[in-house]
């Protein structure tokens, strides 16, 4: 009898582990989703709005996130820009800024159904503070190295578009 509760608790611990890692990779697939939904929006809201490129990146940094009723508010700062073959590595149109993204959430699927982002000039800080929750807001003035940290995103995704590039060359 103690030899069968062993093993049951043995099976139990095993059932609890697997339930685990297979929850966060649940979570690890949804916010890969939910990425990809954001940087695809902004690609496409932002590829008439500077000079034409041949490829188009966007990365960004999440500062934080609010889930309510199958909606998620999401508040980061996006890094986009625009590369062609002949100029390698060095961006030819892009910017970066403060961003506020409503996503309705269906599922495992995503859908941008509100997009802000502040104002340029003496009203930036005043437009963020009304944008993003205070917390978030403060965060977002004063990185200083979120710049630094998005660049070595983009040059990643960026260094992969031109070794396929080269492949095909």
């Amino acid at each position: 009898m103690k030899t069968v509760s062993k093993y049951c608790c043995v099976l139990f611990m095993i059932l609890l582990l697997l339930n685990g890692c297979s929850s966060s990779q649940e979570k690890k697939k949804d916010a890969e989703n939910m990425n990809k939904v954001i940087s695809k929006y902004i690609i496409n809201h932002n590829k008439n709005a500077y000079v034409e490129t041949e490829k188009q990146f966007e990365v960004h940094k999440i500062y934080g996130k609010t889930e309510k009723n199958g909606m998620v508010d999401v508040y980061m700062y996006s890094l986009y820009e625009g590369y062609n073959h002949e100029t390698m590595e060095k961006p030819q149109s892009g910017g970066s800024r403060p961003v506020f993204i409503r996503l309705q959430k269906d599922g495992e699927k995503y859908k941008v159904i509100d997009y802000k982002e502040p104002v340029s000039g003496e009203s930036f800080v005043t437009s963020i503070k009304k944008m993003f929750p205070s917390e978030y807001a403060k965060t977002t003035i004063n990185d200083s190295d979120k710049a630094k940290d998005l660049q070595k995103m983009m040059e990643k995704k960026v260094n992969k578009w031109l070794s396929e590039l080269k492949k095909i060359d």
